[in-house]
C-alpha cells in the first residue's frame, strides 16, 4: 500500500487507472488540494525503489507528473540515488524527467552534471541527459553546469540541445564563454543553429558574434533542402526572425539575407508562409 489507500501494484497493472485515481485524489474545492499533492508526491517517492520494475515505473510516472516532491528536504537525494540505481530504462527516463521538473543547484548542480559526464558518450541517454539540462537552466548553475551547457549546445539531439542553449541565455556570469560557444553553434550549422542565433540576441549586450560569418551560415542554412517536419521548418524561421530583429546587422548582412529569404520563399514549402513573411519584415526594417 502507498498510504493512502491505494496499492501501487495495481498502478503498475493499470498506469491509467492510476493517474485516474491521482488526478481526483488531489482535486480540491479549486484546483488541486496542496496538502494532497504532497502527500501523494511523498507516498510516489516512497516506492521508486521498489524491487517490482513495474512498481518503479509507475512512482517515476507519478513524481514525472508534477506531484510536488519540493518539500522533503530529502527528495531530490532519493531521486538522483534511484536514477543512479535504475537499469530498466522506462524508469530511468521517468525519473529523469521528475529530476527535470526541480531546480537543481549547489550539490545537486554538481550531482547532475557527474550523471551528465557519465552518460554524454551514449547517445540512447539523451533524453536523460536533456531532462537533467532542464533541471540545471531552472536553478542557479556553477561552472560545472556552465561548462556541461556549453559541450552540449552543439548536440545532434534537439531537445538537449535546447536546454543547453536556454541555460547559457540565463547566465548572469560567463557570459563571454557562453557567447562564444552559442555563435560555434550558428557558424558551425550545427543541429539548432537557428535557436542559437536568436539565443545569440539574448544572451547579453555586450556579446559581439562576429556577424558576417553568423548571416553567412544563417543564409547557406536557409537556401539548403530542409528535410525537417512543417512544424520545425517554421520554428526556425521564427527564430531567425527574432535574430534579426534584435540584431544590428550592416544593409549588406540583411541584403544577404533577404536574396537567401527569397531563394527559400521559391521553394513553397508548406507551412512557412507567415514566418517567411515575419522574417521579410523584420529584415526591411
Amino acid at each position: 500500500k502507498a498510504g493512502f489507500g491505494f496499492d501501487f501494484g495495481c498502478a503498475a497493472d493499470a498506469p491509467e487507472g492510476f493517474k485516474a485515481f491521482a488526478s481526483k485524489y488531489v482535486a480540491g474545492n479549486s484546483g488541486q488540494d496542496a496538502a494532497k499533492v504532497q502527500k501523494l508526491g511523498k507516498a510516489c517517492l516512497a516506492v521508486i525503489g521498489d524491487a517490482d520494475a513495474k512498481v518503479r515505473i509507475a512512482a517515476a510516472d507519478c513524481l514525472k507528473s508534477g506531484f510536488d516532491v519540493r518539500v522533503d528536504a530529502t527528495a531530490l537525494d532519493s531521486l538522483f540515488t534511484a536514477l543512479e540505481a535504475e537499469k530498466v530504462a522506462e524508469a530511468r527516463t521517468r525519473l529523469a524527467w521528475a529530476i527535470g521538473k526541480l531546480a537543481l543547484s549547489g550539490k545537486n548542480a554538481t550531482r547532475a552534471v557527474a550523471l551528465i559526464d557519465k552518460l554524454k558518450p551514449a547517445k540512447e541517454d539523451r533524453t536523460i541527459v536533456a531532462s537533467l539540462l532542464e533541471g540545471l537552466k531552472r536553478g542557479e548553475p556553477n561552472d560545472a553546469a556552465i561548462d556541461a551547457a556549453i559541450s552540449l549546445a552543439g548536440d545532434d539531439d534537439r531537445a538537449t540541445a535546447g536546454y543547453a542553449l536556454e541555460l547559457l541565455e540565463r547566465l548572469k556570469t560567463r557570459t563571454p564563454d557562453a557567447c562564444k560557444a552559442v555563435e560555434a553553434v550558428v557558424v558551425e550549422k550545427k543541429t539548432r543553429w537557428a535557436g542559437a542565433a536568436s539565443t545569440l540576441v539574448r544572451i547579453d549586450p555586450a556579446c559581439k558574434p562576429d556577424y558576417d560569418k553568423v548571416v553567412a551560415a544563417i543564409a547557406e542554412k536557409l537556401e539548403e533542402e530542409d528535410k525537417d517536419g512543417q512544424l520545425d521548418r517554421g520554428s526556425k524561421i521564427l527564430e531567425v526572425a527574432q535574430f534579426v530583429d534584435k540584431a544590428k546587422l550592416s544593409a549588406g548582412q540583411k541584403a544577404k539575407l533577404s536574396k537567401a529569404v527569397t531563394a527559400r520563399t521559391a521553394k513553397k514549402l508548406a507551412g512557412e508562409e507567415k514566418e517567411l513573411e515575419t522574417l521579410k519584415k523584420n529584415l526591411a526594417k
